[in-house]
């Protein structure tokens, strides 16, 4: 897959892309996705294990002015042993569905994998739709991914507009195989206003300290604002005797009586 900073149009006769191993042209697909700025290139078969393939952009790929892309660009990249087989799945998005957002929300999605790069580029040019009592869009944004890759950060470029429903669709967020992550997105409203200050700890449990707690405890931590998806692995970590343990992470919304 390739992005581009303007929309592309349909090949113009056969100069458009080749996946080339050894310099012999690989039969393969061509389609325009994310509103026509990125291109696909979907070979017929499966490729050979252990292979070096370059794609070379040709003249006949041009934008819908009719403009070529600069300096045909090429890149290549060598095949492992097998398929990718593993399932997509977000593992954990906020801001959580329901939740009163600030006008400066910080839109993350974590992933099982790693999350193909050009999420980031597609995403920092095309606007995201919102919903609600008035029509609006999110400013453009600037999107990044981890150093891990399975974290998706999508952050508006200017503040939102109180009181109005947003849905951030992250379907053209995929892995590198072009799979969509299940449950990928996030729905929330835009709050009165924006949120600067970090988050502190109101209370914690069991409380520092305690002796002869019992082994199957909940162990908990109240913050002073939500708290968004990881941007890391183990953002938090439980030690026995010093040393690291396993556990999992979660958010919990509990609802008041």
């Amino acid at each position: 897959m390739l992005p581009f900073e303007s929309s592309t149009d349909d090949v113009d006769g056969g100069g458009g892309h080749h996946a080339q191993p050894g310099g012999t042209t690989v039969p393969a697909t061509y389609s325009i996705f994310a509103q026509g700025y990125g291109v696909e290139l979907k070979p017929t078969n499966l490729l050979t294990a252990g292979q070096t393939y370059q794609v070379a952009v040709g003249a006949g790929l041009r934008d819908t002015n009719g403009i070529g892309a600069a300096a045909n660009p090429s890149f290549q990249f060598t095949t492992g042993t097998g398929p990718d087989t593993q399932a997509a799945l977000a593992v954990a998005a906020s801001p959580q569905y329901g939740v009163s957002a600030p006008l400066n929300p910080v839109v993350t999605s974590r992933a099982n994998k790693r999350i193909m790069p050009l999420a980031t580029v597609e995403y920092s040019l095309i606007p995201a739709a919102a919903s609600g009592d008035a029509e609006q869009t999110i400013p453009v944004a600037t999107a990044s991914l981890s150093a891990d890759g399975q974290n998706f950060t999508y952050t508006p470029g200017s503040p939102l507009t109180p009181g109005i429903g947003y849905v951030v669709s992250l379907t053209d967020m995929v892995d590198v195989t072009g799979a969509m992550f299940s449950s990928s997105g996030a729905s929330f409203i835009a709050g009165a206003a924006a949120l600067t200050s970090p988050p502190t700890v109101l209370a914690i449990t069991p409380p520092d300290g305690s002796q002869n707690v019992a082994l199957n405890s909940p162990i908990e931590v109240a913050f002073s604002a939500p708290i968004g998806a990881p941007h890391s692995a183990q953002p938090v970590i439980l030690l026995e005797n010093g040393q690291p343990t396993p556990s999992r992470l979660h958010s919990i919304r509990r609802a008041r009586s």
